[in-house]
């Protein structure tokens, strides 16, 4: 497990996200917070990327758990419709 620590330079990456993203996952890569991988899933993508040295690797367990995260936090964050 990489604690979300890049395996290549220890900085810290930010997560992966793969399928058609929703609102607050568009919202949450323009602030850099998680990268969208796109629609095509294969067993073998990456789930993180270090936005220093761009080293891709796999975690899914911290990736989720680092997901589940941005978006309680980009629910909270969000104005709410009426």
């Amino acid at each position: 497990m990489s604690n979300g620590r890049c395996t290549e330079c220890g900085r810290h990456g930010i997560p992966i996200l793969y399928g058609l993203p929703a609102t607050h996952a568009r919202v949450l890569a323009a602030a850099g917070l998680l990268r969208l991988g796109g629609c095509v899933v294969t067993d073998d993508d990456p789930n993180w990327v270090c936005p220093s040295c761009a080293h891709m690797w796999s975690d899914p367990e911290g990736a989720l758990r680092e997901l589940y995260l941005l978006f309680g936090r980009a629910r909270h964050a969000m104005p709410r419709s009426s």
